[in-house]
């Protein structure tokens, strides 16, 4: 092998391989997403990885810019899931105290329907400003 055939080969395999090294996907968007609707912690540390991802590939340190965009990108993950939890767990806190404010308002109206007459008598007792 010549030396210009050497080189070009030394070439391609760096570009190959930094190619590999390279994150492929910046899902920032996803980030920004992940805290505004489901888990604002986890959002955030996504977005702040992502952040830090941008800045290592830009120092061309793509190894560590690599391995922050798949923390954030597991972080997002567990961000939607644990979202989607929290929102499920909302869901059924609120039909629960709705069911259980239909259950109130039955008692106290069957209270009332049971004193009727009460309301009646209150309704034929005399006004008393001063007419007959």
């Amino acid at each position: 092998m010549s030396q210009k055939e050497k080189f070009v080969a030394r070439i391609r395999y760096y570009r190959t391989s930094l190619k590999e090294r390279i994150p492929e996907e910046d899902s920032l968007q996803y980030s920004i997403f992940v805290t505004i609707f489901c888990c604002p912690p986890l959002g955030l540390w996504a977005i702040y990885n992502q952040w830090k991802a941008r800045e290592d590939t830009k120092k061309s340190n793509y190894d560590a810019a690599k391995a922050k965009v798949e923390l954030a990108k597991t972080l997002n993950e567990f961000g939607v899931v644990v979202g989607f939890l929290i929102w499920i767990i909302i869901c059924i806190v609120i039909a629960a105290r709705f069911a259980f404010l239909q259950k109130v308002v039955a008692h106290f109206a069957s209270m009332f329907a049971n004193h009727a007459d009460v309301f009646r008598i209150y309704e034929d007792y005399p006004k008393s400003n001063g007419t007959k």
